[in-house]
């Protein structure tokens, strides 16, 4: 029987199906692995078939990583900075003239 696994992710995403299809390798069936082009040699290393998925999927994926850090970052600063700015607002007319 031939198997074809496609999946997508990290390495350590990716891993877990290159060990099936090395086992089903074992067991005496052709196995293909399509995946992100960056692993491509990890696969062929493993002596598994690749057939190419480009990297669009991988990019957007690794994009979202850095935007979710980002807004996280951005959201913190927005609240210290709310606080700040919700401290001058409420502070006593003579308190708020030392921060302006």
């Amino acid at each position: 029987m031939h198997v074809l696994i496609s999946t997508f992710g990290t390495q350590g995403d990716i891993q877990p199906f290159i060990a099936l299809g090395k086992g089903l390798m074992t067991a005496e069936h052709s196995v293909t692995m399509c995946t992100s082009e960056d692993y491509r040699q990890l696969v062929e290393a493993h002596g598994l078939g690749y057939v190419l998925m480009d990297n669009a999927l991988l990019d957007l994926s690794r994009a979202l990583q850095r935007w979710r850090l980002t807004s996280a970052v951005m959201a913190a600063a927005a609240t210290v900075l709310a606080g700040v700015v919700l401290l001058d607002l409420t502070a006593p007319p003579a308190a708020q003239s030392e921060y302006v």
